[in-house]
C-alpha cells in the first residue's frame, strides 16, 4: 500500500512539473502570438524624390511625366524588401503611413511594383496619408534632454504617424515596426515600435565620382540601407522569440543606448554591422535572384555578391 502512495505522489508530482513548464513556455511564446505589422513610411524610406541636380536612373514613378510636378526613385531593395517579409511571415500585414497627399500616395504605390509584378498597393493592409498625421504644435513637444529626446521635433510643429490606427480596437502595438527615416514622426509612447531606417542622404549617388567629401562608406550605408534594415528585421524578429518578448521591445534593445547623463543615441555600429547586410541580402535575394546593390568602386562586381567587397566597402576586416 505504501508502495501504491509513493507512485501516486511521483505520478501527481510529474504531471505538476509538466503542467507549469507547458504555461511558462506558453507565456513566453505569447508576444508571437499578437499580430505582425510592418508600417512603412513611404518617402526616404521606399521611395525618394529627384532633385533637379540628380541623374534620372534606377526605377522611376512614374516612368513617364510626373505626379503634382514630382518624379520619384524606387530606393534599391525596396520592392524586394516587401515582398521578403511576405514570403518569410506569413499573414503579416504590410501597411503604408505617408505624411504625402493620400492621391500621390496611391498612385505610387500602385505603380510600385513587387519582383512578382503584383502593384504594392494590391497588398496593403492599410493606407494612411496627410490627413491621418496628428500635428503636434512646437509646444507640447520640446526638445527634451532626456531618454526620448531624439523623438521629438525640436522648436517647430510636427507630424505624428498613431501607430494605434494600424491595428484592430483593442489590440495591442507591440507587435507592430514602424519603418521610418525621421523619428520625430514617433507619437508619444510608441517609440519602442521603430525601425530607424536612417536618415536621409542629402544626394542620391550614383558614381564615386559623385562623391565629393562624402565617403565610400557613406555610399553605401546609403544604398544599401533596406538590406540592412531587413537584416535589423530578422535579428529582433529572432531576439522576440528567444526572450519571449515583443519584437518592439527587441527592436528597442537592438537599436538604442542610453549614457551616464540618460541621453538616447542610435548605436551607430549598425552601420557597419556586415552580418546585418549579408543577411539582409541574402532575404531580398529570396524573391529577387537578379537584386544587386548598388557599387560605387569601379571594375567592381555590384556589392553583396561577395563579403570581400563589402568589408572594403566597410572597412570591417573580420
Amino acid at each position: 500500500m505504501k508502495h501504491r502512495w509513493h507512485n501516486i505522489t511521483f505520478n501527481i508530482t510529474l504531471n505538476l512539473i509538466f503542467i507549469i513548464t507547458t504555461a511558462t513556455a506558453g507565456m513566453a511564446s505569447a508576444p508571437q502570438k499578437a499580430p505582425l505589422h510592418f508600417v512603412f513610411d513611404m518617402d526616404d524610406t521606399l521611395i525618394r524624390w529627384i532633385r533637379p541636380n540628380e541623374k534620372v536612373s534606377g526605377t522611376v514613378i512614374p516612368a513617364i511625366g510626373d505626379i503634382g510636378g514630382y518624379r520619384y526613385r524606387v530606393l534599391d531593395g525596396a520592392p524586394e524588401l516587401i515582398a521578403s517579409l511576405l514570403k518569410d511571415h506569413p499573414g503579416v500585414k504590410i501597411s503604408f503611413y505617408s505624411n504625402g497627399d493620400r492621391t500621390r500616395n496611391h498612385i505610387i504605390l500602385k505603380e510600385l511594383k513587387l519582383p512578382d509584378g503584383r502593384p504594392v498597393f494590391d497588398i496593403a493592409h492599410k493606407i494612411f496619408s496627410n490627413s491621418d498625421v496628428e500635428k503636434v504644435p512646437a509646444a507640447a513637444a520640446p526638445r527634451q534632454n532626456n531618454g526620448y529626446g531624439i523623438f521629438n521635433s525640436g522648436t517647430k510643429e510636427y507630424w505624428k504617424k498613431d501607430l494605434k490606427k494600424i491595428v484592430s480596437d483593442g489590440e495591442s502595438t507591440a507587435n507592430v515596426v514602424l519603418i521610418d527615416d525621421n523619428p520625430a514622426f514617433v507619437k508619444k509612447g510608441q517609440e519602442k515600435n521603430l525601425l530607424f531606417a536612417g536618415k536621409k542622404p542629402d544626394a542620391h549617388l550614383t558614381a564615386i565620382n559623385e562623391l565629393g567629401n562624402k565617403s565610400v562608406e557613406k555610399f553605401f550605408t546609403d544604398r544599401a540601407k533596406l538590406a540592412r534594415v531587413r537584416g535589423i528585421i530578422d535579428r529582433a524578429y529572432e531576439l522576440a522569440r528567444t526572450e519571449g518578448i515583443f519584437i518592439s521591445d527587441a527592436l528597442w534593445k537592438i537599436q538604442w543606448t542610453t549614457n551616464n547623463a540618460g541621453n538616447l543615441s542610435y548605436r551607430e555600429e549598425l552601420l557597419r554591422d556586415m552580418k546585418l547586410y549579408r543577411r539582409g541580402f541574402k532575404r531580398l535575394r529570396s524573391v529577387n535572384p537578379s537584386f544587386r546593390l548598388a557599387t560605387a568602386i569601379p571594375g567592381t562586381t555590384p556589392l553583396g555578391c561577395t563579403t570581400r567587397h563589402l568589408r572594403q566597402i566597410l572597412k570591417n576586416p573580420q
